[in-house]
């Protein structure tokens, strides 16, 4: 099974004390997730293993850096992946209708 940062370029974009940083958070956590249910507003009480953007993106500020458990990493990370892929589409999740329709390939002009 492969690494997930595998054939990522994302690690790159880490500031230099990211490893001191990604401490930093996880110790204010208590090194546990910070996942808010939203059922019970009860804090998950799995162990945090990931350091997370709030606002994905290269904001590296303690404020915009939460742990959560892998399992909830991975639930939102799924979400952002989601919505970034939804803002090139129309409301409604539909891709636009006004992008010509390609040429039949037997086509003959």
């Amino acid at each position: 099974m492969g690494q997930a940062w595998e054939g990522s370029d994302r690690r790159a974009g880490l500031p230099r004390n990211w490893v001191t940083l990604r401490r930093s958070i996880m110790q204010r956590a208590g090194w546990q997730c910070e996942w808010m249910r939203a059922d019970t507003g009860q804090r998950c009480p799995e162990v945090a293993s990931d350091c997370d953007h709030v606002i994905p993106g290269d904001d590296h500020s303690p404020s915009n850096l939460q742990a959560l458990c892998s399992y909830h990493h991975g639930v939102k990370s799924g979400r952002d992946g989601g919505l970034a892929a939804a803002a090139g589409r129309k409301p409604g999740g539909r891709y636009s209708r006004l992008r010509k329709p390609p040429e039949h390939p037997g086509y003959v002009a």
